[in-house]
């Protein structure tokens, strides 16, 4: 298994009927642990279908575009460092 970083981009046209358009693309991202890419976007959308579900709003939500990319290595993150 691999960890990769899923990135959901999505408009909600419904809401923006009448709230107006919104110039960029709203977006939610997922860290996913998957045996592929092609995994990690169906688990990334199977949860962003589940929390559109919970969110109880009437609008719906389009998505726009999906992008997987690796997830970096926890190890590697500036947080993660210890001061020298």
């Amino acid at each position: 298994m691999s960890r990769y970083h899923v990135r959901i981009e999505f408009r909600e046209p419904t809401y923006e009927l009448r709230a107006g358009p919104k110039p960029e693309p709203y977006l939610f991202g997922y860290d996913v642990e998957a045996a592929s890419e092609s995994e990690a976007k169906q688990s990334a959308l199977l949860e962003f279908r589940e929390t559109a579900r919970l969110s109880s709003v009437a609008w719906i939500r389009q998505v726009l575009q999906v992008v997987v990319t690796p997830a970096p290595d926890p190890a590697e993150l500036p947080s993660a460092r210890q001061p020298s």
